[in-house]
């Protein structure tokens, strides 16, 4: 029995085995790569945003649409 860290994560490949496989290691590894480029995207997503409504003309065109909806009666939205 080897005591260095190899790098894997030990991972059963279904509910209660005890064996390892390299698909249920690697299915680990992508799904982590997946959240983490997910969560990136949601980040710049929100930058692109924030960036977007700092500009005056984009302000006002919220305002005027605010107030289109507020002079509408709430049965018709």
């Amino acid at each position: 029995m080897s005591t260095t860290w190899t790098g894997a994560v030990p991972i059963a490949p279904y509910r209660g085995s005890t064996e390892l496989s390299e698909t249920a290691i690697g299915g680990y590894t992508m799904g982590m790569l997946s959240k983490v480029l997910k969560t990136g995207v949601a980040i710049k997503a929100v930058q692109v945003v924030k960036r977007e409504a700092s500009k005056p003309e984009n302000q006002r065109k919220a305002q005027e649409l605010v107030a289109k909806l507020r002079q509408q009666r709430p049965g018709q939205r």
